[in-house]
């Protein structure tokens, strides 16, 4: 659809990696689900200012139909934040089972999931000896290793590496 002053609305083929619009190209981040340019611009806000101009302090632009992938102008709204914070966690069904649940029925539902998850093997970064953990991010297999680890890589030892010199 092509409006005044030559705008067309961005039309991505079904969810690609990256399309053309404005010149420029414009990426899919599978994690926030948004396009972005090199410049970590927002396609939905670059369209909305294209048109509109600045976007002004305070405000955000909501996708009416919810869908980040739908950037055409019609489905752009300027809310103010609050009122856009508001809609979208009324409109939120991603985690429908939480919406309804007591704060107890969430705690007990996420405790029997990590009661019920398999240990895996993970390899420790300090001593390369392999360990059991259910956690996501385990790196150290015992006390000891996370000691040495705190002892060489603390904050000081950071902002060595940082200054180019090697940890203690």
């Amino acid at each position: 659809m092509v409006i005044q002053n030559g705008y067309a609305d961005p039309v991505p083929s079904s969810a690609p990696a990256f399309f053309e619009w404005g010149g420029e190209s414009w990426f899919y981040n599978k994690r926030a689900r948004y396009y972005y340019n090199r410049d970590g611009m927002l396609l939905h806000r670059a369209v909305w200012i294209s048109v509109h101009g600045v976007i002004p302090e305070g405000y955000e632009i909501h996708h009416i139909d919810r869908s980040r992938s739908n950037n055409s102008l019609s489905n752009l709204e300027l809310l103010t934040i609050s009122d856009h914070r508001r809609l979208t966690a009324l409109q939120r069904d991603d985690d429908a089972w939480t919406r309804h649940q007591t704060p107890e029925a969430v705690r007990d539902r996420l405790r029997a999931y990590w009661q019920r998850r398999e240990p895996r093997p993970v390899i420790c970064d300090m001593c390369g000896s392999t360990f059991l953990s259910t956690g996501m991010r385990a790196k150290r297999c015992s006390d000891d290793c996370r000691r040495e680890s705190a002892r060489r890589y603390g904050a000081s030892g950071r902002a060595a590496r940082r200054a180019g010199d090697q940890p203690r």
